[in-house]
């Protein structure tokens, strides 16, 4: 596992040009609800990223706490349905709330079914979360510098959506907000709890769900079960 050193570095002239970017320290925001796996990424990071300003958190909410979040130059976060701080709509609203920061998105999800969704919220980056230390560093380094990181897989699929090979079907067909509605439906909650914990009134969330049965072609959540696990989905 290689650092990534972005530490200040003089050039020929012994002055550092301006603009470099290398000239501050990075800061890196981690998103991650479960306790052991945050601090196993803030350590995994610490060691990536020599002197960088390091923001471990539980939720989206507690990342942009505050009326001035810091300037993230990356945030990490997942992408796992069970998790309600890491659904598409919590990386919606990371995008929209740190339109500048780079996101890289770490899922056990299918990368065919939501790879392409979390590209569309806005995510820069997208790994299954079993990959290497090794490709996490380089993509780590790569949207330090600004730029974009998906796997060999995820660029598969990619190429496969952008020459009309690669339908959207199944749960990439449903809005972030649909996909919560059925997620918790899934889970035995009420329509009018589901509401009231995601904020919407309950007319809302019975069209989302209205709207979510249609595209998956079902007329009930148990027929959206029974397809989840045929699929191997963990939603």
């Amino acid at each position: 596992m290689v650092a990534v050193n972005f530490s200040p570095r003089p050039s020929r002239s012994g002055s550092e040009p301006a603009g470099d970017s290398r000239s501050k320290s990075m800061v890196i925001g981690i998103v991650q609800p479960q306790p052991l796996m945050r601090v196993g990424l803030e350590t995994i990071v610490s060691q990536l990223v020599e002197g960088g300003q390091i923001h471990p958190c539980a939720s989206p909410d507690e990342l942009l706490e505050g009326s001035r979040p810091p300037p993230f130059d990356v945030v990490i976060t997942e992408l796992n349905l069970r998790l309600p701080e890491c659904s598409l709509s919590s990386l919606e609203q990371l995008r929209k709330t740190l339109p500048k920061a780079r996101i890289l998105v770490l899922s056990p999800l299918s990368e065919r079914q939501f790879g392409l969704a979390a590209l569309r919220m806005g995510a820069n980056g997208f790994l299954p979360i079993s990959t290497s230390l090794d490709e996490f560093a380089k993509a780590l380094q790569t949207l330090l510098a600004g730029g974009g990181y998906i796997s060999s897989e995820m660029a598969a699929v990619v190429a496969d959506e952008a020459q009309g090979r690669n339908p959207r079907n199944g749960f990439s067909r449903l809005s972030p907000r649909e996909l919560d509605v059925i997620r918790h439906l899934i889970w035995g909650m009420q329509l009018k709890t589901i509401a009231a914990t995601l904020g919407l009134n309950i007319r809302t969330a019975s069209c989302y769900k209205k709207n979510a049965l249609g595209k998956l072609g079902m007329s009930s959540i148990a027929e959206v079960v029974r397809y989840s696990s045929e699929q191997g989905f963990t939603v």
